[in-house]
């Protein structure tokens, strides 16, 4: 049984930095999984348990500026039923609309 079979519950930490230099150090708290030169931040993941935990820690480096947590986890990921509760609120937007013009026509 490989570590892959398991199902990883993981969260994106994005950390921005003053200074691009010491992002190697950022390695032995999680998967580095994006650097961005311009911008000066970096994207790494960790497992769920330790993200409190992490956070401080990198948030106590001194190359650090500030430690976000990714909204992803929190985010819906299930577009179906997002789609059809958009597609429901257009059709009775369209509905109300259209009795709207209706009662002037008429009035």
């Amino acid at each position: 049984m490989s570590i892959y079979d398991q199902a990883q519950s993981r969260q994106a930490l994005i950390v921005w930095m003053y200074s691009n230099k010491k992002v190697k150090q950022l390695q032995k708290y999680g998967f580095v999984y994006y650097v961005s030169r311009k911008m000066k931040y970096a994207i790494v993941y960790t497992d769920i348990e330790e993200a409190n935990h992490i956070q401080k820690n990198l948030e106590k480096l001194h190359f650090v500026r500030r430690v976000d947590v990714s909204p992803r986890q929190a985010m819906a990921m299930d577009y179906a039923t997002a789609f059809d509760a958009y597609a429901a609120d257009l059709m009775a937007k369209k509905d109300s609309d259209d009795k709207d013009r209706l009662n002037e026509r008429y009035a």
